[in-house]
């Protein structure tokens, strides 16, 4: 994974490393990483970026006297940053003589992150779009109109390849529970799904980790879904993740199985690798329409 100029500078501001300890690291020159971290040169080398996401994302950094994982400590900063508590207006009623959202909210505040389960889970999403994730409530904002028009040509593209070739695989999109990790403590709502196999529990969630995933990215989700739920895809057995980047017209395919990567950009057929490549998905005719929803204003 090779993270952006963007995300490796936020990186770079809760991270313990000087500019020269970086260059050391990374054996990258330390005007490079002066330039690229402090915003001067906003497109460098695809190595460059490479060799500074392996020292920022991965190297161990001794924190309060304890050697740990930067990554895990990015981790552990992003679930205390991103728990949002539910302050919602509109009224349910359950059945038990108490509005719904007072009871979300002496929830959310009854638990500490990391504390939350599947049982929680359910009642919070009956009214909220909400992700769970190792016992953490993440709120999720409705998706744009961008967002929708991505996922949605990239689900029915599948559809169509596994109608006309007539293939097992099965294609689905949001809104999708997917209990990834089959315990209590993690369901995730993945943009586009294709599994392979039989895994749907109930009639109503896919339970373990679907073949495919793809998760369309925005300012307030890129970090989760490009390192927390990136980590957790592949570690749950998930054998390959997109991640869309519709502000830079990107995609980064991580093909797990094969320990595989690739960027590609929003002029491309990009083949789909569980296929064998033989589904392909045409991004320019994603790029046409983004262009038709931004001359019409709607983004």
């Amino acid at each position: 994974m090779v993270l952006t100029v963007e995300e490796l500078r936020k990186l770079k501001k809760t991270s313990h490393y000087s500019y020269r300890e970086i260059a050391e690291k990374s054996g990258v020159p330390i005007g490079t990483v002066q330039k690229v971290l402090g915003g001067i040169t906003t497109s460098p080398r695809h190595d460059t970026l490479e060799a500074l996401t392996k020292v920022l994302l991965y190297e161990d950094k001794d924190v309060d006297g304890t050697s740990v994982s930067y990554k895990a400590m990015i981790d552990r900063e992003l679930t205390r940053n991103e728990i949002k508590a539910v302050h919602e207006t509109e009224y349910m009623y359950d059945g038990s003589g108490l509005q719904l959202d007072d009871m979300v909210e002496k929830l959310l505040t009854s638990k500490k992150a990391g504390e939350f389960t599947v049982e929680d889970y359910y009642l919070i999403s009956e009214k909220y779009r909400i992700e769970l994730i190792d016992g953490v409530i993440y709120d999720m904002a409705a998706p744009k109109l961008d967002h929708q028009h991505i996922a949605g040509l990239i689900y029915t593209q599948m559809m169509n390849f596994r109608i006309e070739n007539h293939e097992k695989c099965l294609p689905g999109m949001a809104p999708i529970d997917v209990q990834l990790d089959r315990d209590d403590k993690t369901m995730v709502q993945p943009d586009v799904i294709v599994i392979c196999k039989k895994m749907v529990k109930d009639g109503k969630l896919v339970y373990g980790a679907p073949d495919f995933v793809l998760e369309v990215l925005s300012p307030a989700t890129r970090f989760k879904d490009s390192v927390i739920k990136r980590e957790k895809y592949r570690v749950a057995g998930c054998r390959e993740y997109w991640m869309v980047d519709p502000l830079n017209q990107r995609v980064t395919v991580l093909d797990f199985e094969n320990n595989m990567d690739g960027v590609y950009t929003f002029d491309q057929k990009i083949p789909v690798r569980i296929s064998g490549g033989r589904c392909q998905i045409d991004f320019s005719m994603i790029k046409e329409g983004l262009e038709d929803i931004k001359q019409i204003g709607l983004i």
